[in-house]
């Protein structure tokens, strides 16, 4: 039977992209990327039974110019820092916020991944559909996962509302232990994120399968 501990760590981090754009009409001339960046960390809603926990890990070379379409490279890593395997899922959340107000708001631009937002994430790291993307191997204490993305690009022809905008990323990292009954295909990741549920339709079915073949008894 499955234990019933229930061991997460949640780690938020804010990577921010300062985003000058000159546009002529409405094709963009060019777009200065990283004139200022800091990445903060904060751990948040955090549940410690144990020694479960985790750390973002990055490497970047600050640019200073970046046309639409080119690649910024920024390789982030998830880093078991706990003493337990476990398993991490990350949500992902871009956002854009124009310079241009409406009285005191803010204007949040559309910045959705895949469209306004690319990332090249990598072959180890699935798509949930549910706002995660999830790593689908066991990952041990001290070691990092592969990498979940190289690089962000923003695509070409945004249009005057992104002049002089702001640019950030937040991600959003989740661990859970290990354990588990293969015999009843049950897992503590099932109960912690899907509500004690198994999934029944692709992408979740594939990921589940992956991570129940991981699961310690």
């Amino acid at each position: 039977m499955m234990r019933k501990r229930k061991l997460t760590s949640i780690w938020r981090s804010r990577l921010i992209f300062l985003l000058p754009i000159v546009f002529i009409g409405l094709c963009v001339g060019s777009l200065v990327v990283y004139a200022a960046m800091t990445l903060q960390e904060q751990k948040e809603n955090q549940f410690q039974v144990g020694n479960v926990e985790t750390k973002i890990e990055e490497v970047f070379t600050k640019p200073t110019t970046i046309k639409p379409t080119v690649a910024v490279p920024k390789e982030v890593k998830i880093k078991n820092t706990g003493t337990i395997k476990q398993f991490v899922r990350v949500m992902i959340q871009p956002e854009i916020v124009s310079s241009i107000t409406s009285g005191s708001n803010k204007l949040i631009l559309s910045s959705k991944i895949g469209e306004e937002v690319g990332l090249d994430i990598t072959g180890d790291w699935v798509s949930g559909n549910d706002g995660y993307y999830y790593y689908t191997k066991a990952v041990e204490p001290t070691k990092e996962t592969a990498v979940l993305f190289n690089e962000v690009t923003l695509k070409g022809g945004l249009d005057r509302f992104y002049t002089g905008g702001t640019f950030q990323i937040v991600l959003k990292v989740e661990a859970i232990h290990c354990h588990g009954s293969k015999a009843d295909g049950t897992g503590a990741f099932q109960e912690a994120w899907w509500q004690g549920k198994k999934p029944t339709a692709a992408p979740l079915t594939t990921i589940n399968t992956a991570l129940m073949s991981a699961v310690e008894e």
